[in-house]
This record gives structure tokens, sequence and C-alpha cells, in this order.
């Protein structure tokens, strides 16, 4: 445990993210920006038959975009998976990872055909279409000592559920809090995160609601950009002392 003074002098600058790569103006069926998002629903019908699940704009389309190991909290998903199933929801998982959870979900996608979609890989390009056309992304990690795909998800509008560690924490804020951006569990508790997975569907309920954190999100600056300069602004500082 580092000492109190130490602690003193330290501070966390978080990750950037490539504003230009992960771009919901291009590389999908539908561009589409936060001054009309009426598109991220054409991408969702697109998606969804591209990978088989059931057409239909107005069921919530849950993404997890991770490599598929229990640090990534994929346990958490694996142990309350189906009462998930029990919920109006589809999911889609893209990652490669631990042969356990690689078979895993891949057996679920045959016992939830329609409902669910596994494809176990590295894909980019598939990965932006996952962004731009899911409502929610579910990032349930054990530790993440930043994360770049919570706030990727924020770019294409889609409102991320994580656990609160690491920058997790410190780039998302739970919806009923002060700022909230995203739905925010404490505890590595596979329950704590059912119960924001139904907050978070509550709110899509609400479409005026959830438009508007949708648009809240994608207006997040989350940039390279934002992170560079407050690395100079904490190098300035430091050679005045």
């Amino acid at each position: 445990m580092l000492s109190f003074k130490l602690a003193e002098k330290l501070e966390g600058i978080l990750n950037g993210i490539n504003i230009d790569f992960y771009d919901p103006t291009k590389d999908i069926y539908y561009p589409y920006s936060y001054l009309d998002i009426t598109n991220k629903q054409k991408n969702k019908l697109a998606l969804q038959k591209q990978l088989g699940l059931r057409q239909d704009e107005n069921i919530p389309l849950m993404a997890i975009i991770s490599r598929l190991t229990t640090q990534k909290g994929l346990n958490l998903v694996v142990d309350v998976f189906g009462e998930i199933m029990k919920l109006p929801i589809q999911v889609v998982i893209l990652g490669k990872g631990d042969e356990y959870y690689q078979d895993k979900f891949m057996e679920l996608a045959k016992n939830y055909l329609g409902k669910v979609a596994s494809i176990i890989t590295f894909d980019i390009l598939l990965s932006k279409q996952i962004y731009a056309g899911s409502d929610l992304f579910l990032m349930p990690s054990k530790t993440e000592p930043c994360g770049l795909s919570q706030m990727i998800a924020c770019r294409y509008g889609t409102i991320p559920i994580v656990r609160a560690t690491g920058g997790l924490f410190d780039s998302i804020k739970d919806y009923y809090e002060q700022d909230g951006n995203g739905f925010v569990f404490r505890d590595f508790d596979a329950y704590q995160m059912l119960e924001k997975i139904k907050q978070a569907l509550n709110l899509y309920s609400e479409q005026t609601k959830f438009t508007a954190l949708q648009i809240k999100n994608m207006q997040i600056d989350f940039s390279w950009q934002n992170s560079a300069k407050e690395y100079l602004e904490k190098y300035a500082q430091l050679l005045k002392k």
C-alpha cells in the first residue's frame, strides 16, 4: 500500500481514444452524429440481421466487446446469464480469450438462438458496427487500470454499464448521480451487476431520457487531445517547482 506522503505525489490522467478512428460518421452501415442519432436504430437492425438476431428496433441490444477472461468480470455474466435472458434484451459478445469463456458463450448463443450472438474473434470493423448498433455496453471488470471500451461506447451513444474500479470509475458516473453518464455497480457481485442492467432497461423504456443521455455521452471529450492537455499542464506545474 502506498504511504500517504507518496500518494500525495501521484495523480492519474485518463488515457484517450482516437476519435478519428472511432467515429460514428464512418465505417458503419448508417453514419450518424450527436446532431442526429436517428440512424443508430438502423445500425441495430443491420447488426441484428448480420448476426442472426431477431430484428426488432424496439428491443434493447447489449454488447460485450472484451478479452474473454475472469479479470474482465465475465464470470459475473455467466453466473446470472439465465436471469439476464428473462429480461427483454438481446446480447452480443465479441472477443477471444480463455477457452472456458469461448466455449461457454458459444454454448449460450446456441441455447438462446435469435437472442444471443457470440463471435469468438478480434474484428475491429465488426466492433465498430457493434458499438454503433448496440444500446448498452457491459464492462464488469474485476480490475481495469483505465479501459478504453467504455469511452468508445460513449462515442457511439451506447450507454456503459460498468463496475466501479480503476479507470471505469474515473470515466463513468452512475446515471442517478451528478453528471451521470452510465450505470455503475460497486462490488464485484453478479446480482449488483444484474440490478444495474435492469436500471438501464428501465431508462431505455423512457426513450426521451435515454436518447438525451446518448446525445450527452457522444459529446464527452475522451480524445487524446484532452489527455495530452492534462499532461502538458502537469509538466508545466512540475517545471515551476
